[in-house]
């Protein structure tokens, strides 16, 4: 089972990934976690997903890659939890977000998650740590308007699909999935 975990950045989800792999592991359930930005050689790649001059084929090429690897990992471990994006804000005095990959990319996995952390917490977070996400001068409205961004967009893409969102809100979101996932039959 491949298992996506959305959200902004610094809203928790490598640490909630962390967790949920520890845990299932602690109870002989074997889990991997995996960030489809370190299964590409180039991480720049990625981001130039956002650019229309990169050819749709090419595009494709690399996600097939991933999910590949993916799908490969899935062999070894019955679980595969994942921390993805979904959007950046382009440098403009909007900050509009602006998808990293194409459609094709939010269909490969099982299930999906968006951490609906607080934006307060986001920011404190953001203020406490430094890296190539957090250099612009967000506000409290532009991380809401993002994540309501992303929220939206993903429940969209995913209905499309037959597939859904569930968001992963209040003080324990590492038990909600937890109580998923050991509920399942993995």
């Amino acid at each position: 089972m491949l298992i996506a975990v959305y959200g902004l950045p610094r809203s928790g989800k490598t640490f909630l990934c962390n967790e949920v792999e520890n845990n299932l592991n602690s109870v002989g359930k074997r889990c991997k976690h995996l960030k489809p930005s370190k299964m590409i050689k180039d991480i720049s790649v990625l981001y130039t997903f956002k650019l229309p001059c990169v050819p749709q084929d090419e595009q494709i090429r690399i996600i097939d890659n991933i999910y590949e690897q993916l799908r490969l990992a899935e062999q070894e471990y019955p679980t595969v939890i994942l921390d993805c994006h979904y959007a950046y804000p382009d440098k403009d005095k909007y900050k509009t977000p602006t998808p990293v990959y194409n459609q094709h990319f939010h269909e490969i996995y099982d299930k999906y998650y968006y951490m609906d952390t607080d934006v307060s917490l986001i920011m404190q977070r953001m203020k406490q740590t430094n890296g190539i996400k957090d250099n612009y001068d967000y506000t409290l409205n532009d991380l809401q308007r993002w994540k309501q961004f992303e929220i939206l967009d993903l429940t969209e893409i995913l209905h499309n699909i037959n597939k859904k969102l569930n968001l992963l809100s209040g003080n324990n979101p590492i038990d909600q999935l937890l109580e998923v996932l050991q509920g399942s039959n993995i």
